[in-house]
Protein backbone atom coordinates (compact mmCIF):
# COMPACT_ATOMS: atom_id res chain seq x y z
CA UNK A 1 0.00 0.00 0.00
CA UNK A 2 2.44 2.22 0.83
CA UNK A 3 5.43 1.73 -1.86
CA UNK A 4 1.84 2.50 -4.27
CA UNK A 5 1.11 5.52 -2.98
CA UNK A 6 4.84 7.09 -3.21
CA UNK A 7 4.45 5.83 -6.54
CA UNK A 8 0.97 7.45 -7.47
CA UNK A 9 0.87 10.35 -5.78
CA UNK A 10 2.70 12.70 -8.22
CA UNK A 11 1.01 10.72 -11.51
CA UNK A 12 -1.61 13.68 -12.01
CA UNK A 13 -4.18 10.40 -11.74
CA UNK A 14 -6.46 11.47 -9.20
CA UNK A 15 -7.79 8.21 -9.35
CA UNK A 16 -5.08 6.17 -8.03
CA UNK A 17 -5.27 8.70 -4.65
CA UNK A 18 -8.82 8.04 -4.59
CA UNK A 19 -8.51 4.19 -4.17
CA UNK A 20 -5.93 4.75 -1.81
CA UNK A 21 -7.53 7.31 0.14
CA UNK A 22 -10.48 4.81 0.28
CA UNK A 23 -8.07 2.24 1.83
CA UNK A 24 -7.42 4.75 4.63
CA UNK A 25 -10.46 5.82 5.86
CA UNK A 26 -11.97 2.48 5.54
CA UNK A 27 -9.94 -0.60 5.88
CA UNK A 28 -6.85 0.83 7.72
CA UNK A 29 -9.19 2.25 10.14
CA UNK A 30 -11.38 -0.55 10.11
CA UNK A 31 -8.94 -2.79 11.55
CA UNK A 32 -8.56 -0.95 14.40
CA UNK A 33 -11.22 -0.52 17.48
CA UNK A 34 -12.60 3.31 18.69
CA UNK A 35 -10.42 3.08 21.73
CA UNK A 36 -7.37 1.96 19.91
CA UNK A 37 -7.66 -1.55 22.24
CA UNK A 38 -8.42 -4.16 19.44
CA UNK A 39 -7.73 -5.72 16.50
CA UNK A 40 -9.06 -7.80 13.31
CA UNK A 41 -6.42 -9.70 10.87
CA UNK A 42 -9.18 -9.36 8.60
CA UNK A 43 -12.10 -6.56 7.31
CA UNK A 44 -15.38 -8.70 6.56
CA UNK A 45 -18.11 -7.20 4.55
CA UNK A 46 -20.28 -9.10 6.30
CA UNK A 47 -20.80 -11.11 9.35
CA UNK A 48 -23.63 -13.33 10.98
CA UNK A 49 -24.10 -14.61 14.31
CA UNK A 50 -26.19 -17.17 12.61
CA UNK A 51 -23.29 -19.24 10.67
CA UNK A 52 -23.31 -22.62 12.37
CA UNK A 53 -19.35 -22.99 12.00
CA UNK A 54 -16.25 -21.10 13.18
CA UNK A 55 -14.91 -18.52 11.06
CA UNK A 56 -10.98 -18.74 10.22
CA UNK A 57 -10.43 -15.28 12.31
CA UNK A 58 -12.40 -13.60 14.85
CA UNK A 59 -15.32 -12.16 14.66
CA UNK A 60 -14.88 -9.39 17.31
CA UNK A 61 -11.44 -7.36 17.26
CA UNK A 62 -8.66 -9.14 19.74
CA UNK A 63 -6.36 -7.31 22.35
CA UNK A 64 -3.22 -9.18 20.94
CA UNK A 65 -3.23 -11.34 17.39
CA UNK A 66 -0.22 -13.86 18.73
CA UNK A 67 -0.30 -15.40 14.73
CA UNK A 68 1.09 -12.02 13.63
CA UNK A 69 3.45 -9.54 14.70
CA UNK A 70 3.82 -7.67 11.47
CA UNK A 71 0.15 -6.47 10.41
CA UNK A 72 -1.35 -4.56 13.68
CA UNK A 73 2.24 -2.49 14.16
CA UNK A 74 1.78 -1.43 10.50
CA UNK A 75 -1.48 -0.21 10.44
CA UNK A 76 -1.06 1.58 13.29
CA UNK A 77 2.31 3.11 12.01
CA UNK A 78 0.70 3.96 8.70
CA UNK A 79 -1.90 5.57 10.53
CA UNK A 80 0.51 7.60 12.30
CA UNK A 81 2.27 8.71 9.53
CA UNK A 82 -0.47 9.61 7.27
CA UNK A 83 0.05 13.37 7.47
CA UNK A 84 3.26 12.65 5.13
CA UNK A 85 1.35 11.93 2.41
CA UNK A 86 -1.44 15.11 2.28
CA UNK A 87 0.79 16.96 0.38
CA UNK A 88 3.81 16.79 -2.42
CA UNK A 89 5.72 18.57 -4.13
CA UNK A 90 7.03 18.71 -7.56
CA UNK A 91 8.93 21.26 -10.00
CA UNK A 92 5.78 23.05 -10.64
CA UNK A 93 4.62 23.47 -7.17
CA UNK A 94 2.29 22.40 -4.38
CA UNK A 95 0.05 18.70 -4.84
CA UNK A 96 -2.81 18.66 -2.16
CA UNK A 97 -3.14 14.50 -2.10
CA UNK A 98 -5.32 14.63 0.77
CA UNK A 99 -7.75 16.70 2.91
CA UNK A 100 -7.88 17.46 6.63
CA UNK A 101 -7.17 20.39 9.01
CA UNK A 102 -3.75 21.22 8.93
CA UNK A 103 -0.65 23.20 8.88
CA UNK A 104 1.87 23.06 6.44
CA UNK A 105 5.79 24.76 6.88
CA UNK A 106 7.98 23.82 3.54
CA UNK A 107 9.90 24.88 0.77
CA UNK A 108 9.40 24.07 -2.80
CA UNK A 109 11.68 22.63 -4.99
CA UNK A 110 13.82 25.90 -5.52
CA UNK A 111 14.53 26.64 -1.66
CA UNK A 112 11.47 29.23 -1.57
CA UNK A 113 9.15 29.36 1.87
CA UNK A 114 5.66 28.01 1.86
CA UNK A 115 3.23 28.29 4.18
CA UNK A 116 -0.19 26.47 4.43
CA UNK A 117 -3.31 26.23 6.60
CA UNK A 118 -6.04 23.98 5.52
CA UNK A 119 -9.42 24.39 7.58
CA UNK A 120 -12.24 21.58 6.97
CA UNK A 121 -14.53 18.86 8.53
CA UNK A 122 -13.54 16.95 5.75
CA UNK A 123 -14.43 13.85 5.42
CA UNK A 124 -17.48 14.97 6.75
CA UNK A 125 -17.97 17.96 5.17
CA UNK A 126 -16.98 18.63 1.46
CA UNK A 127 -15.89 22.41 2.12
CA UNK A 128 -12.19 22.49 2.20
CA UNK A 129 -10.68 26.06 2.92
CA UNK A 130 -6.62 26.54 2.48
CA UNK A 131 -4.89 29.69 2.79
CA UNK A 132 -1.55 30.59 1.64
CA UNK A 133 0.38 32.38 5.04
CA UNK A 134 3.18 32.62 3.33
CA UNK A 135 4.15 32.32 -0.57
CA UNK A 136 7.51 32.61 -2.64
CA UNK A 137 7.80 35.56 -5.10
CA UNK A 138 7.03 34.22 -8.70
CA UNK A 139 4.33 32.11 -9.93
CA UNK A 140 3.98 28.19 -8.60
CA UNK A 141 1.22 25.92 -9.09
CA UNK A 142 -1.37 24.67 -6.75
CA UNK A 143 -3.08 20.51 -7.99
CA UNK A 144 -6.03 19.84 -5.79
CA UNK A 145 -7.03 16.35 -6.17
CA UNK A 146 -10.96 16.07 -7.31
CA UNK A 147 -11.88 12.74 -6.12
CA UNK A 148 -13.94 10.69 -8.78
CA UNK A 149 -17.01 10.51 -6.88
CA UNK A 150 -17.88 14.58 -6.63
CA UNK A 151 -20.08 15.21 -9.12
CA UNK A 152 -20.60 19.11 -7.91
CA UNK A 153 -17.18 20.34 -7.24
CA UNK A 154 -16.24 24.26 -7.46
CA UNK A 155 -12.77 26.46 -6.82
CA UNK A 156 -12.97 30.11 -5.96
CA UNK A 157 -9.83 31.77 -5.15
CA UNK A 158 -10.14 35.41 -3.00
CA UNK A 159 -14.17 34.77 -3.46
CA UNK A 160 -13.79 34.82 -7.26
CA UNK A 161 -14.98 31.26 -9.66
CA UNK A 162 -12.97 29.43 -11.40
CA UNK A 163 -14.74 28.84 -14.69
CA UNK A 164 -15.45 24.89 -15.60
CA UNK A 165 -14.35 22.49 -16.04
CA UNK A 166 -13.41 21.04 -13.23
CA UNK A 167 -12.70 17.32 -13.61
CA UNK A 168 -13.54 14.66 -11.61
CA UNK A 169 -10.53 12.11 -11.12
CA UNK A 170 -7.99 14.30 -11.68
CA UNK A 171 -5.97 17.14 -10.31
CA UNK A 172 -7.03 20.33 -11.31
CA UNK A 173 -4.01 22.76 -11.82
CA UNK A 174 -4.07 26.64 -10.46
CA UNK A 175 -0.99 28.42 -11.88
CA UNK A 176 -0.42 31.92 -10.46
CA UNK A 177 1.79 34.56 -8.71
CA UNK A 178 0.72 33.81 -5.48
CA UNK A 179 0.74 36.13 -2.72
CA UNK A 180 0.25 35.83 1.22
CA UNK A 181 -3.26 35.89 2.71
CA UNK A 182 -4.33 34.46 -0.67
CA UNK A 183 -7.46 31.49 -0.15
CA UNK A 184 -9.05 28.58 -1.84
CA UNK A 185 -12.13 27.50 -1.29
CA UNK A 186 -12.56 23.71 -2.37
CA UNK A 187 -16.11 22.71 -2.52
CA UNK A 188 -16.94 18.95 -2.97
CA UNK A 189 -20.33 16.87 -3.59
CA UNK A 190 -20.92 15.11 -0.56
CA UNK A 191 -24.31 14.20 -0.67
CA UNK A 192 -24.60 9.69 -0.13
CA UNK A 193 -24.69 7.49 -3.12
CA UNK A 194 -25.20 3.40 -3.80
CA UNK A 195 -22.71 1.62 -5.21
CA UNK A 196 -23.13 -1.45 -7.23
CA UNK A 197 -20.20 -4.03 -8.05
CA UNK A 198 -18.97 -4.89 -11.85
CA UNK A 199 -21.89 -7.91 -12.98
CA UNK A 200 -18.62 -10.49 -12.89
CA UNK A 201 -18.79 -10.53 -9.26
CA UNK A 202 -21.66 -13.16 -8.78
CA UNK A 203 -21.86 -12.74 -5.19
CA UNK A 204 -23.17 -9.18 -5.29
CA UNK A 205 -26.09 -9.08 -8.14
CA UNK A 206 -28.85 -6.79 -6.82
CA UNK A 207 -26.96 -6.06 -3.81
CA UNK A 208 -25.53 -2.23 -3.19
CA UNK A 209 -23.28 -0.50 -0.62
CA UNK A 210 -23.34 3.02 0.36
CA UNK A 211 -21.05 5.70 0.35
CA UNK A 212 -21.09 9.15 1.38
CA UNK A 213 -17.57 11.13 0.16
CA UNK A 214 -14.20 8.29 0.33
CA UNK A 215 -16.24 7.02 3.77
CA UNK A 216 -17.95 3.64 3.20
CA UNK A 217 -21.42 2.97 5.04
CA UNK A 218 -22.30 -0.77 6.94
CA UNK A 219 -25.82 -2.01 8.35
CA UNK A 220 -24.99 -3.39 12.02
CA UNK A 221 -27.79 -5.34 14.21
CA UNK A 222 -27.21 -2.30 16.92
CA UNK A 223 -28.68 0.03 14.68
CA UNK A 224 -31.51 -2.05 13.72
CA UNK A 225 -35.30 -3.34 15.06
CA UNK A 226 -34.93 -6.41 17.52
CA UNK A 227 -35.24 -9.45 15.23
CA UNK A 228 -34.30 -7.75 11.97
CA UNK A 229 -30.70 -8.53 10.07
CA UNK A 230 -29.09 -6.69 7.76
CA UNK A 231 -29.95 -9.59 5.08
CA UNK A 232 -33.39 -8.93 5.67
CA UNK A 233 -33.72 -5.33 4.79
CA UNK A 234 -34.21 -4.09 1.14
CA UNK A 235 -32.34 -0.34 0.04
CA UNK A 236 -34.15 1.34 -1.66
CA UNK A 237 -32.58 3.02 -4.85
CA UNK A 238 -34.38 6.55 -4.65
CA UNK A 239 -34.81 7.10 -1.14
CA UNK A 240 -32.97 9.60 0.74
CA UNK A 241 -30.56 9.17 3.03
CA UNK A 242 -30.03 11.59 5.61
CA UNK A 243 -26.68 12.60 7.33
CA UNK A 244 -27.24 12.55 11.42
CA UNK A 245 -24.36 12.73 14.13
CA UNK A 246 -23.77 9.73 15.60
CA UNK A 247 -21.60 9.00 18.83
CA UNK A 248 -20.03 5.52 19.26
CA UNK A 249 -17.92 5.57 22.57
CA UNK A 250 -15.91 8.38 22.69
CA UNK A 251 -15.80 8.89 18.95
CA UNK A 252 -18.28 11.19 16.66
CA UNK A 253 -19.30 10.81 13.36
CA UNK A 254 -21.98 11.17 10.84
CA UNK A 255 -24.15 8.37 10.05
CA UNK A 256 -26.98 7.76 6.93
CA UNK A 257 -30.84 7.22 7.93
CA UNK A 258 -32.94 5.87 5.63
CA UNK A 259 -36.72 4.46 5.39
CA UNK A 260 -36.24 1.20 3.72
CA UNK A 261 -38.12 -2.23 3.71
CA UNK A 262 -37.80 -4.99 5.36
CA UNK A 263 -38.73 -8.86 6.07
CA UNK A 264 -41.11 -9.45 9.31
CA UNK A 265 -41.75 -13.01 10.20
CA UNK A 266 -38.74 -14.64 9.17
CA UNK A 267 -39.36 -18.28 10.44
CA UNK A 268 -37.01 -19.89 8.13
CA UNK A 269 -36.35 -23.20 8.96
CA UNK A 270 -32.70 -24.85 8.48
CA UNK A 271 -32.59 -26.79 5.85
CA UNK A 272 -30.80 -26.70 2.84
CA UNK A 273 -33.99 -25.70 0.76
CA UNK A 274 -37.32 -24.85 1.42
CA UNK A 275 -40.63 -23.84 -0.50
CA UNK A 276 -40.57 -19.94 -0.36
CA UNK A 277 -43.29 -18.36 1.90
CA UNK A 278 -45.00 -15.00 1.36
CA UNK A 279 -42.62 -12.75 3.75
CA UNK A 280 -44.53 -9.35 4.47
CA UNK A 281 -42.37 -6.31 3.81
CA UNK A 282 -42.84 -3.03 6.41
CA UNK A 283 -41.59 0.13 6.15
CA UNK A 284 -38.56 0.82 9.12
CA UNK A 285 -36.08 3.43 9.75
CA UNK A 286 -32.53 2.15 9.48
CA UNK A 287 -29.50 3.81 10.06
CA UNK A 288 -25.82 3.23 9.12
CA UNK A 289 -23.03 3.80 10.58
CA UNK A 290 -19.11 4.11 8.69
CA UNK A 291 -17.24 0.49 8.56
CA UNK A 292 -14.54 1.85 10.00
CA UNK A 293 -17.20 1.72 13.48
CA UNK A 294 -18.31 -1.28 13.33
CA UNK A 295 -17.88 -4.05 15.87
CA UNK A 296 -17.73 -1.80 18.70
CA UNK A 297 -20.81 -1.97 19.98
CA UNK A 298 -22.28 -5.54 21.27
CA UNK A 299 -21.59 -8.25 19.21
CA UNK A 300 -24.25 -8.73 16.52
CA UNK A 301 -24.55 -9.26 12.37
CA UNK A 302 -23.59 -6.60 9.73
CA UNK A 303 -23.11 -6.25 6.36
CA UNK A 304 -21.50 -3.91 3.67
CA UNK A 305 -23.47 -5.14 0.96
CA UNK A 306 -27.39 -4.77 1.40
CA UNK A 307 -30.04 -5.94 -1.17
CA UNK A 308 -32.03 -3.71 -3.45
CA UNK A 309 -34.99 -2.74 -4.00
CA UNK A 310 -35.73 -1.30 -7.35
Amino acid sequence: LLWNWRMFLLTGEGRYTDMLETVAYNSLLAGVSLDGDGYFYTNPLAVSEDVSHNYRWSKTREPYISYCNCCPPNTIRTVAEISNYVYSLSDEGLWVNLYGANRLETTLRYGAALEVLQETDYPWAGEIRLRLAETPPGDFSVFLRIPAWSRKQTITINGEEIAPPIEAGTYHEIRRKWKAGDEILLNLGMEPFLVESHPLVEENQNLVAVQMGPVVYCLESADLPEGIRPSDVLMPVRGSLDPVPVAIGKQRMLGLETEARVRQGDAREHALYQRLEDHPLETAKIRLIPYYAWGNREAGDMSVWLPVQW
